[in-house]
């Protein structure tokens, strides 16, 4: 089930539709160009959205925060408007499962909230994506990635940023960037500071340089990406900003203790990858 070069998907016949679990569409880092998007009466489902750049989410112009989500229930007016074009991650989705999770994680509802979660939200969906697309979907894993991708939100809710902005936003195009190489120059003079002072105030601030940071991301995205038998280890370490499989296998065995192949066989086996 491929997704189209603007990363969404949405499902003439869902895969997945039961009164438990409904998943209607989603779209991973989706890029829209500058308009505004106005449902009075929304939509049917449940509506949970991540913003990667600041996104005005009522006609008084309330800021969603880059990184931050904003849910709307079924039924409720779902109106969000960008002016310089948008990248966001969100899906539509129902059923029981959905509403005892939303009912306890205490997310609110049509407000900005869980800043710092765009990460988060594109491995969340991005494993949810894998599933669906297989021949057989599972509802109970898809089920599991759902419960463990919104109590981890519900975490994250009413967490305040740290973080000064200038390196809140630096941070985040790490992260929108995850698989293209990093300029340290290019975000220090964004901060507008030097390289040297960027990255000491980074780490001071996150507790990992950027480098570091960014490669724990990449193994991260590699190891759920691994999960999906029909992907070979090259195409994922493509994937995550390796051109050479062989670097990709030394820093994955440096970060898990293992390489790719054994990673995968592993969780095969059922037995715990590292």
């Amino acid at each position: 089930m491929p997704l189209s070069a603007r990363q969404r998907t949405f499902f003439a016949r869902p895969p997945l539709a039961s009164p438990r679990l409904a998943v209607r569409g989603l779209g991973i880092r989706d890029l829209l160009p500058p308009c505004t998007i106005d449902r009075p009466r929304g939509t049917g489902d449940h509506l949970i959205l991540c913003a990667h750049d600041p996104l005005e989410i009522d006609p008084a112009g309330t800021l969603l925060p880059a990184g931050s989500v904003v849910r709307w229930p079924p039924g409720t007016r779902q109106f969000y408007r960008n002016r310089a074009g948008l990248r966001h991650s969100w899906i539509h989705c129902g059923g029981t499962l959905v509403e005892e999770l939303l009912r306890r994680s205490g997310l609110p509802a049509a407000v900005p909230t869980a800043p710092g979660s765009a990460a988060l939200c594109d491995r969340a969906l991005d494993a949810l994506r894998g599933e669906l697309a297989g021949a057989q979907p599972d509802e109970d894993i898809a089920a599991a990635i759902l419960t463990a991708w919104v109590l981890a939100l519900a975490r994250n809710h009413g967490r305040e940023p740290t973080a000064p902005e200038p390196y809140a936003a630096a941070r985040a195009r790490i992260e929108a960037g995850v698989a293209q190489r990093l300029h340290l120059d290019g975000l220090a003079a964004q901060v507008g500071v030097s390289v040297q002072h960027f990255g000491r105030t980074f780490r001071a601030l996150f507790g990992e340089t950027p480098i570091g940071y960014q490669l724990r991301l990449r193994m991260e995205l590699a190891a759920w990406q691994l999960r999906d038998v029909e992907r070979g280890v090259g195409e994922v370490a493509e994937a995550v900003g390796y051109a050479d499989v062989y670097q990709f296998s030394r820093a994955f065995r440096r970060h898990y203790g293992c390489s790719p192949r054994r990673w995968r066989e592993r969780l095969l086996a059922g037995e715990p990858p590292a």
